[in-house]
């Protein structure tokens, strides 16, 4: 029907957001399915008030009702993540292990992409690591394997960026040998999204007049070598005005096999 079923306000002190929600098909506690991610503004310095340019980051695990089962904040000072300023808020996916994966970049002067392990059931940290490449990690997706699909902006040198996607290892989530691929052509992919066999992105294109969006199917590649990834299918096309779809959210329905995206 459309008709709120429940709401919530939260008034921190400070700027603040939230900026993903996921429903974890796993969760630790099956009560407390729903996990919001976000940043806040917490400096309590008097001659520095807030709101800054220093942000912390917030995990927010709820039941349906909105009922919080924790409110966990996260700071420099627990994880290996050393700047006061965080952003490792940008996207959050749910592991088969019912834990939880956040990620962003750091605030560094090289602006590496950031990755932190939490435990779903308490929000603690259990492991967080960085990447020595300049990169904004958006998204992803566990693989049967264990290994994790990511997905995010590049930023090879100043003044350009591109959509890459990307694999982690499991073991330690580095990056696989030979399965890293940028689309030097389009700026970034925020979402992925699969139907169990295929992967769904969507971006838009650099440098254009008028500037053509576009939806990708993806296709991995089990064998060795650099080319692990393809795209059998896509869609170029254009929205007029000033829409743009590198924001889009994406799903896709088994119901109808169709994708969607907003």
């Amino acid at each position: 029907t459309g008709n709120i079923i429940a709401s919530k306000l939260y008034d921190s002190r400070g700027r603040e957001s939230f900026n993903r929600i996921i429903r974890h098909p796993n969760p630790a506690n099956s009560a407390f399915p729903y996990y919001v991610l976000g940043s806040v503004n917490v400096n309590n310095n008097p001659s520095f008030p807030p709101p800054s340019s220093v942000d912390n980051v917030v995990l927010v695990n709820l039941n349906v009702n909105l009922v919080n089962n924790y409110f966990s904040l996260y700071s420099g000072l627990n994880t290996n993540i050393s700047e006061i300023d965080l952003e490792f808020s940008r996207g959050i996916i749910p592991l088969n292990s019912s834990n939880i994966l956040l990620v962003g970049n750091r605030t560094n002067a090289f602006g590496w992409g950031a990755l932190v392990k939490i435990n779903g059931l308490t929000g603690a940290i259990l492991y967080a690591t960085s990447y020595q490449n300049s990169m904004d990690i958006l998204d992803g997706i566990e693989l049967s394997t264990g290994d994790i699909l990511v997905t995010g902006e590049y930023f090879p040198m100043a003044g350009s960026s591109s959509a890459f996607v990307g694999v982690l290892m499991n073991s330690d989530y580095s990056f696989k040998n030979h399965r890293f691929y940028s689309f030097g052509t389009l700026r970034k992919f925020k979402n992925i999204y699969t139907d169990g066999t295929d992967f769904f992105v969507c971006g838009q294109i650099h440098s254009t007049t008028p500037s053509f969006n576009v939806a990708l199917k993806l296709t991995l590649s089990t064998g060795p070598g650099p080319w692990f990834l393809s795209y059998p299918d896509g869609r170029y096309f254009y929205l007029p005005g000033e829409s743009s779809i590198d924001e889009a959210c994406t799903f896709y329905s088994a119901i109808n096999k169709k994708f969607y995206l907003a």
